[in-house]
């Protein structure tokens, strides 16, 4: 086939689509959202909700546990509790803003979230070998989760997803770069 037949091809096969980067959770879904984008947000919501089901009870058992030895060991743990908690959750909720989410366009280092997951086996292998010191970080971590579990959650159930609108706003600055 010579350049008139390939070109005659591509005209025939209609306007060229643009790359839609998948996201976490929605794929390339999020571009069309159609019913599967959907079934995903809801899935992705109740995947939320789970965790949250999850993490409750543990600081539960937690601040009881220390309520029954020292009434004021509790009033101080239950203080920080909810300053972690409320604090990191204004922290992701401020951070998942549209606002703050169309600043975002470029894309996070991949070496940032490899020295995370790296840094996280760590302290969980060494808080399963005994570490107190990094059990203690990982409980203090999961005091840290609950806000950001909330935060999201509530996310969640906005029209767009924060990360659908940083793809959104990097696909129009490629396309119309790209014109």
């Amino acid at each position: 086939m010579g350049r008139r037949g390939r070109r005659r091809a591509r005209e025939a096969a209609g306007p060229v689509r643009p790359y839609i980067e998948p996201l976490p959770v929605v794929g390339t879904t999020w571009y069309e959202r159609g019913p599967a984008y959907w079934w995903r947000r809801a899935g992705m919501s109740l995947a939320l909700i789970v965790a949250l089901a999850c993490e409750v009870p543990l600081l539960v058992g937690f601040l009881s546990g220390i309520r029954d030895s020292s009434p004021t060991g509790f009033r101080v743990a239950l203080v920080v509790v909810l300053v972690l908690g409320i604090a990191t959750g204004v922290l992701t909720w401020v951070g998942s803003s549209p606002a703050r989410a169309l600043d975002r366009t470029r894309r996070a280092d991949p070496g940032v979230a490899r020295r995370a997951a790296f840094l996280g086996a760590g302290l969980g292998g060494l808080a399963r070998g005994g570490s107190v010191i990094a059990g203690l970080v990982l409980v203090i971590g999961g005091f840290l989760f609950v806000g950001p579990l909330v935060a999201l959650l509530l996310r969640s159930f906005g029209r767009y997803l924060w990360v659908e609108r940083v793809a959104r706003a990097r696909l129009a600055a490629s396309s119309s770069s790209g014109s």
